[in-house]
């Protein structure tokens, strides 16, 4: 076989690629200098947001633009191939499929975060759970609770519920919930919790609120709210406040 010949196929075929090698070439650049335009654009709009959430950020639009780039040139260096470009659109769908919850979570996260809804170290209320917020990580929220339970919230289940942050510059705003037998008297259960708080006093901002919350058969439940200065004093107060009550109401439930 001539030599030549090879050469001159070998350099027809470069002269019908060159274009779409280089097509393919600017396509790669492209993505390249998006990927570092978004981190400019990230770092200098999210300079409030932690560092780690951002970068979380940068490795999900990257596998993005370099995958969307990859499949781009696929199409222009084997045009022809229309299975392979079956096969890359079929790929597509599958990875945005995968990483539809992913982006939906990230964006829940970026909310939270962004607007300080929640924050680490704040007493939170959400669907009757009351709990200080111990972590923050990827997927949502890490609490724990006075039992000292762990708790784990997903940030779509934070937007998507009422949420109560306790925590206020001054102190901890909380509710106690208090349920005692109907054989006791309104007035009577109000007075003991009342002397009961008396105790706790000096940890308390303002006064309590001692309202009724419903009145049954067989049962009598209040809900006080208390401002406390120290949130580290919680469980402390709690429990004073629960022993001093049982004192005169053993049958007393109490709750936070």
């Amino acid at each position: 076989m001539d030599v030549n010949y090879i050469i001159d196929v070998i350099l027809k075929g470069l002269e019908m690629m060159a274009p779409r090698i280089i097509a393919s070439i600017i396509v790669l650049l492209a993505s390249w200098l998006l990927v570092k335009i978004l981190e400019k654009i990230l770092y200098g709009v999210l300079r409030q947001v932690e560092r780690r959430y951002i970068d979380r950020i940068l490795e999900i639009a990257r596998v993005v633009v370099y995958g969307s780039a990859v499949v781009i040139v696929a199409a222009i260096l084997f045009p022809e191939t229309q299975a392979f470009s079956i096969i890359l659109l079929i790929i597509g769908l599958a990875v945005i499929a995968m990483l539809l919850d992913v982006l939906r979570n990230l964006g829940a996260e970026f909310y939270v975060r962004s607007r300080g809804i929640v924050k680490k170290g704040d007493w939170i209320e959400i669907d009757g759970v009351f709990l200080r917020v111990i972590d923050m990580d990827t997927l949502g929220i890490i609490g724990e609770t006075h039992g000292m339970e762990r708790v784990f919230i997903p940030y779509m289940k934070l937007i998507n519920t009422i949420v109560v942050n306790r925590s206020t510059p001054i102190g901890l705003s909380i509710k106690v919930r208090v349920t005692a037998p109907a054989t006791y008297s309104v007035e009577v259960v109000r007075d003991v919790i009342l002397k009961s708080i008396k105790a706790v006093a000096e940890d308390l901002v303002s006064e309590p609120a001692i309202n009724l919350a419903s009145m049954k058969s067989d049962r009598l439940e209040f809900m006080v709210e208390m401002h406390i200065w120290n949130y580290r004093k919680l469980g402390s107060i709690v429990e004073e406040l629960s022993r001093r009550i049982r004192e005169t109401i053993p049958d007393a439930i109490i709750e936070t």
